[in-house]
């Protein structure tokens, strides 16, 4: 009887051994098409700090935390790369200054973020040059911020950027730090002549339970600069009082502010949020505010639910669009700006309690109390429940995120029942499918 057969089985047996064996270097130094993936800890040279592991990975490359961490290395980069943690790993960074990450652009980039905690720390990043890149921050969180910043995160964008980029910030935790001097959880500078994408969505922000006299806090400040044209979109966030009962209360002043400081045309889409904010200690905030002096912002504001606001709205003369199927109940005004009512098409809204606007009530705005519960949501007997406009929902535009998902603020499925519901929530979800 021939052997080959025998031979060939062990050969075969030898090799996959060689393979079993070698994997794991393989998959920590080999790169994976223009990307390498280093483990820490891992073999050399991510067999000791932190920081000597990330120092290893080349622009394009992926460092993956594959054991729970507390770090107190700082991140400080000059080159595209990916941080995470893998799944099931808790990976937190102590440390209190500023974590950064430069992006020359010299090159198409890919950043990504994810599934990492900072405490009592900020994370910059910056972007330039010439060729466009997707910057990712996924289910991060974040807990007071860094003792020299006014941040918990911060975009940079240089003046001289050319290239049209992509920024998604979804599914993070913010916790706004006892500091009254660093008001932004999210703030972002500069242009580009090439414009910008940038999405903020599925996020939970709230303020540390701790007592402050007065709250500068903001979910998103943004002062957009340079020539190009943007789209922006705040979907599906929950802006929401501290955790903990404290007295006074804590929460947020302001929700979203986008600025015009350059000729940028912004496409502006604000939609499936709850913002439950603070009139009396808020400093004057808005849940929702936008425009300047120059260049031109296309707004679309649908779907939100807004309470306790200072402002539920203010925009400036250069902002017009849709304004429909928004709750906005007890807050002390309901818009304070330049714009005209007539720079908006308004429709489908429930606005109750609301002290003073300089806009007057659009025809079929319901004004009765929307009966909500203490966390936004409504009640059974709420009639924002099939009050929505539909049309108005369907409608899509304007820009590149102009058609909306079919989801609320919890990522419950939209339109239930016979009609879309007015504000943040679909109500019939809530209460009748059993999602609660």
């Amino acid at each position: 009887m021939s052997s080959k057969p025998v031979a060939t089985a062990v050969s075969s047996r030898i090799r996959l051994f060689q393979v079993l064996v070698l994997l794991p270097a393989l998959v920590a130094n080999t790169p994976l098409g223009a990307q390498t993936l280093r483990l820490w800890p891992g073999a050399a040279p991510c067999d000791a700090s932190f920081e000597s592991c990330l120092a290893a990975v080349p622009a394009g490359g992926t460092l993956r935390i594959v054991s729970n961490q507390t770090i107190a290395d700082r991140i400080g980069v000059e080159r595209a790369l990916s941080i995470e943690a893998a799944p099931g790993v808790t990976a937190t960074f102590t440390a209190t200054q500023g974590h950064t990450i430069l992006i020359p652009g010299s090159a198409p980039w890919a950043v990504t973020l994810r599934n990492l905690r900072f405490v009592g720390g900020s994370v910059f990043i910056s972007i330039a040059g010439s060729q466009p890149g997707e910057l990712h921050m996924e289910a991060l969180s974040f807990r007071g911020n860094a003792s020299n910043a006014q941040t918990q995160v911060m975009w940079q964008f240089d003046p001289g950027t050319s290239a049209r980029s992509r920024i998604v910030l979804r599914r993070c935790d913010f916790e706004i730090g006892s500091d009254n001097g660093a008001p932004f959880s999210i703030s972002q500078f500069g242009g580009s002549s090439g414009g910008m994408e940038v999405i903020v969505e599925d996020n939970r922000f709230r303020p540390e339970p701790v007592v402050i006299a007065q709250s500068f806090h903001r979910a998103w400040f943004a002062n957009v600069d340079g020539d190009g044209p943007w789209d922006i979109v705040f979907r599906r966030n929950r802006v929401l009082p501290a955790a903990l009962a404290t007295s006074p209360p804590r929460r947020y002043a302001s929700g979203v502010e986008i600025n015009t400081t350059g000729n940028a045309s912004i496409n502006l889409a604000v939609h499936d949020n709850l913002f439950l904010l603070d009139q009396v200690a808020g400093a004057g905030g808005a849940a929702i505010s936008a425009g300047g002096s120059s260049g031109s912002v296309q707004a679309r504001v649908i779907n939100n639910t807004i309470v306790n606001a200072y402002l539920a709205t203010s925009f400036r003369p250069n902002v017009s669009g849709r304004y429909d199927n928004n709750i906005a109940a007890n807050n002390l005004r309901l818009h304070d700006g330049e714009a005209a009512a007539a720079n908006f098409q308004r429709r489908g809204n429930l606005e109750f309690g609301n002290a003073f606007s300089n806009w007057p009530t659009a025809p079929g705005t319901l004004t009765v109390d929307p009966q909500l519960a203490a966390d936004g949501q409504p009640l059974p007997t709420s009639p924002s429940i099939n009050a929505g406009n539909d049309v108005a929902r369907g409608e899509t535009g304007p820009g590149a995120q102009g058609q909306l998902a079919a989801l609320d603020a919890q990522g419950l499925r939209r339109i239930e029942g016979a009609h879309v519901d007015i504000g943040a929530f679909e109500g019939e979800r809530i209460y009748y499918d059993g999602a609660e």
